[in-house]
């Protein structure tokens, strides 16, 4: 699919607007998942009431502070295919310290999955490896819902901001 120019311009016009908008409503520290939630249904709203799942990445810097949102994936209704080595190579070129990921659930049932579940475990476990910490992975859904996994204790996580 072709697009002219003036096309491409406004889409990547709007990817950076929205980033500057999260990030300049984020210049504190992301030290729980609730003010991470507070940042994200303002700025990324699309994700929240969205009819197929996204999978997305915020890495964060040394001070706690955000850097970038990366799309790391795209799927269907119910189902979206992402691997730990998408999720690290954004925050490797970032040069992050830590990383945050997000997926929404169309549904709206904001309950982790078998899944999920599997995918937050790999994350863990590959970001201990290379020395980016995952800080959470929090599933949206549709008026500001959210389930998180560091809040629910279901996967071991460090606690939510205490690095930084």
């Amino acid at each position: 699919m072709n697009t002219n120019p003036s096309t491409e311009y406004l889409m990547r016009y709007s990817k950076s607007e929205l980033v500057r908008m999260l990030l300049s409503e984020a210049r504190d520290k992301l030290s729980k998942p609730d003010l991470l939630m507070d940042v994200i249904s303002k700025s990324l709203r699309k994700y929240q009431f969205a009819t197929v799942e996204y999978f997305i990445a915020i890495t964060i810097d040394g001070m706690g502070i955000p850097i970038r949102t990366h799309d790391i994936g795209k799927g269907t209704m119910d189902h979206v295919t992402v691997s730990p080595r998408d999720v690290f190579r954004a925050a490797l070129l970032d040069n992050a310290c830590s990383v945050i990921v997000l997926h929404n659930h169309p549904s709206g049932n904001i309950s982790p999955s078998g899944d999920d579940s599997e995918i937050t475990r790999r994350m863990v476990q590959a970001g201990s490896i290379i020395g980016i910490e995952l800080l959470d992975h929090v599933i949206i859904g549709p008026n500001a819902q959210y389930f998180s996994y560091s809040e629910s204790a279901s996967v071991e996580f460090k606690e939510f901001g205490a690095r930084h």
